[in-house]
């Protein structure tokens, strides 16, 4: 459907919801799609990639800078309560 064609989106809408069986389709694989896509396994194992992304990047800019003044984020992130214990864990 071309964009900014209001009339056509109206129409297919109306179409789509005065199909009970479409909508019952429809709805089951948003369900499903859900329950695969946000799975906590998948969404700890993203985590940790971007994570380990994170991590990567940050010893590579201290590699280069060898020393420098801490980076603006960790500069934020400071090192009290939990926000210590995640980067000792991280080894920052």
């Amino acid at each position: 459907m071309p964009p900014g064609d209001a009339q056509r989106a109206a129409n297919e809408l109306h179409a789509f919801l005065s199909d009970p069986d479409k909508c019952e389709r429809a709805a089951l694989a948003a369900r499903e799609l859900a329950i695969h896509r946000f799975d906590r396994d998948v969404l700890a194992r993203e985590y940790l990639e971007l994570l380990v992304k994170t991590v990567a990047a940050h010893r590579a800019e201290v590699s280069v800078r060898k020393g420098g003044a801490l980076p603006p984020w960790k500069a934020a992130v400071g090192s009290s309560g939990g926000n210590a214990r995640l980067m000792q864990l991280l080894h920052l």
